[in-house]
């Protein structure tokens, strides 16, 4: 393809490179294909800047997976879905804003926070923690949070009874 050689500064024949790459995460090697350009004039290699998704993010990702933690996206259709502001679950959570919007961005969690999220994210559990921290939420989007969490548990508990008695 024919695009601007950042080195060159002119309209070249760039090609896309990919190849394997090894980064080494709390002590885990994990390997992730990797892409970078080559212009072909003047044989200068760069990263791509329309590249939606860097090597590191790649690795967090895998380890995230290999380990079963929470990924990113997971993190944030989680709060999205109880219309909870990063704010708002920061609160909830006990912890400070930065660290969860560091998580839902792609930095790689701690276990323990993982295991805190994963708590969280059962409703039985998100709804003990609003009733623990009842400044977390404003009046009104703490009865509609509970009254939503309040029906979930009722449809997961009608479930399991189906389930129990043969019907599912």
């Amino acid at each position: 393809m024919k695009d601007i050689c950042p080195i060159c500064e002119a309209k070249r024949e760039i090609v896309n490179i990919v190849f394997p790459e090894v980064f080494k995460i709390r002590g885990e090697d994990i390997e992730v294909e990797s892409s970078c350009l080559k212009c072909l004039t003047c044989n200068s290699i760069f990263d791509d800047p329309l590249a939606d998704d860097d090597s590191v993010s790649k690795a967090y990702r895998e380890y995230r997976r290999r380990h079963g933690m929470v990924q990113p996206d997971e993190l944030k259709r989680f709060r999205i879905k109880y219309n909870l502001t990063q704010s708002e679950l920061s609160e909830i959570l006990g912890w400070g804003v930065a660290t969860l919007h560091r998580y839902e961005n792609g930095s790689l969690q701690t276990a323990e926070h993982d295991k805190e999220l994963k708590s969280a994210m059962e409703p039985h559990n998100l709804l003990q923690l609003i009733y623990e921290n009842p400044d977390a939420l404003s009046e009104d989007k703490k009865k509609r949070v509970i009254e939503e969490l309040q029906k979930e548990e009722q449809e997961t508990f009608s479930k399991e009874e189906l389930k129990h008695v043969g019907a599912l």
